[in-house]
């Protein structure tokens, strides 16, 4: 599959609705399905890296095991899940076909301001790369 744009900017505050259009075009031999509704799980840029610093640069005198450092630190830095809706171009796209697809983000409530989160769109057999800020509303 290929898409255009190659991947997805979003800014928007906690909880917006964020309007987009993506072109998928299914470069494969099998069809490949377009769902009506998807989540994504966001997660800060280079939090990942963060949680297994903390983890092994911890304090083992404080008692808290390295493995519940890890999960404490990988769970702050999830920013929730991202709701994505296709309001047009749901559906199958065979073989050789393209779509341009309407969709509506919603973006998570507990995003923190000034935070960059990242994510991957599951479009069947494909993976799109989502990125997002949280910019706090004026």
């Amino acid at each position: 599959m290929r898409f255009v744009p190659d991947r997805l900017a979003l800014t928007g505050a906690a909880g917006a609705r964020i309007a987009a259009a993506l072109t998928v075009a299914n470069l494969g031999n099998v069809a490949v399905t377009v769902r009506a509704a998807y989540a994504i799980g966001l997660f800060e840029v280079g939090g990942v890296d963060r949680a297994i610093g903390r983890s092994f640069g911890g304090d083992a005198a404080t008692g808290e095991r390295r493995i519940d450092s890890l999960v404490d630190a990988m769970a702050d830095a999830h920013g929730g899940a991202m709701r994505v809706k296709v309001d047009s171009g749901s559906g199958e796209i065979a073989p050789g076909a393209w779509r341009t697809l309407g969709v509506t983000f919603t973006l998570p409530a507990r995003l923190r301001a000034g935070v960059t989160y990242w994510g991957t769109w599951p479009l069947d057999y494909a993976r799109y790369y989502v990125r997002v800020t949280e910019e706090t509303a004026t």
